[in-house]
């Protein structure tokens, strides 16, 4: 279905009349046109109208070639009719769709990230940094530079305080204290295994408790905290799916999205959760 317009009509102006006739008709694929600009819709898809539009074709500023493409991929005839338009139009969509959450999402994650930065992303920064100058950058120096704070001085001695930025007005601003150990490995059952950060002791205990028991790793489905679980068939049960691990492609998803505290006592969890006592790991500070 095409609806043409004047060359300079303000097609904002009809797209909700043409969308409704679209889905009054059943069409797959509508459009909305001055002959010079055309704007292309699924107007079946839920949402507002304009994330329904999935394309936008400026006959006057586009290139030939990808013009010429584009409306035979969406609107030729033998592609319409085999329906094969609707399906292309249909992942453009979706793909654009994902891009604008994208741009909505990711400054407010990145926002969340420089506020409270995580173990994986304070050692890449302080890993990229001893690279370049040899000097292996304190925690909360770097938390500092990522806030645009002063950098502190690493490594008071005990009796003295390390300089602490003020905030507005003068009042004092503290930093979150940041853990600048990790583990080199851990011993579980008396073997050890060598490990790089925190999340590492539970993903191996994970692992190994699944060698073990891989017909009874369903019980570790009944453990859970107050809304979420700790271990889950569906990664979006858990309370960071992006951050979660599957186990030895298991279909079994562990989440490690934890503090280095938390992350010891869940691993304990585990073992207690196959009659094991806590006692039977060990993890390794370096």
């Amino acid at each position: 279905m095409i609806e043409a317009k004047a060359p300079r009509a303000d097609l904002n102006a009809h797209v909700e009349q043409v969308l409704g006739y679209a889905f009054h008709e059943g069409v797959d694929i509508c459009v909305l046109t001055t002959g010079e600009e055309w704007w292309l819709y699924l107007p079946r898809e839920p949402g507002e109208p304009r994330k329904r539009r999935f394309a936008v074709l400026r006959v006057q500023k586009d290139p030939l070639e990808q013009l010429a493409e584009d409306f035979d991929r969406f609107l030729g005839k033998s592609n319409l009719t085999g329906g094969q338009s609707h399906r292309q139009a249909r992942r453009v969509l979706k793909a654009s769709l994902e891009a604008d959450r994208l741009r909505s999402e990711m400054p407010k994650i990145w926002e969340r990230m420089l506020q409270a930065p995580d173990e994986e992303l304070l050692e890449l920064i302080s890993r990229r940094v001893y690279e370049k100058v040899s000097i292996r950058p304190a925690s909360e120096q770097i938390v500092a530079v990522l806030r645009d704070l002063p950098v502190p001085q690493a490594g008071p001695a005990p009796s003295e305080k390390p300089d602490e930025p003020a905030g507005e007005g003068g009042a004092t601003k503290r930093l979150p204290p940041v853990s600048t150990t990790k583990p080199v490995e851990i011993v579980l059952w008396g073997h050890r295994h060598p490990v790089a950060r925190h999340a590492d002791v539970l993903r191996t205990v994970a692992e190994k408790l699944y060698e073990r028991h891989a017909d009874e790793f369903h019980k570790l489905l009944e453990l859970r905290g107050q809304k979420h679980p700790f271990v889950a068939r569906d990664p979006q049960a858990l309370l960071k799916p992006e951050r979660s691990y599957e186990v030895a492609s298991s279909g079994y998803f562990v989440d490690i999205n934890l503090s280095a505290a938390n992350i010891r006592k869940r691993a304990e969890r585990f073992l207690t959760c196959f009659g094991y006592p806590p006692s039977d790991l060990d993890v390794i500070i370096g």
